[in-house]
């Protein structure tokens, strides 16, 4: 890293999930010119917004980003350098994972 400092372990949730992922699968170059060349329109591209207001996250635009952004497919988390560690919430039931 910039300063020198290297963590030995990588955790987050949520966005911060992305980003660690990112680290670990030495992506985060290319993330951070995604987010810095996207636009609000950009992100909400990530949801379908319903007449009655609900919001529901695109799962298939969800995954390419993932995958193209954040770690490929093919990458397990158990081959990664550092170990790695999320909280994240199942969509289909709500379920902390």
């Amino acid at each position: 890293m910039r300063a020198g400092i290297e963590p030995d372990v990588v955790c987050g949730t949520s966005v911060g999930a992305m980003v660690g992922g990112s680290y670990v699968a030495r992506n985060l170059d290319k993330l951070e010119q995604w987010v810095l060349g996207s636009s609000r329109s950009d992100v909400l591209r990530f949801f379908n917004i319903r007449l009655a207001q609900t919001a529901f996250v695109d799962i298939e635009r969800l995954n390419w980003f993932l995958h193209s952004f954040v770690a490929p497919a093919d990458l397990c988390i158990e081959d990664l350098q550092k170990p790695y560690a999320v909280v994240c919430t199942n969509l289909e039931n709500g379920s902390e994972v």
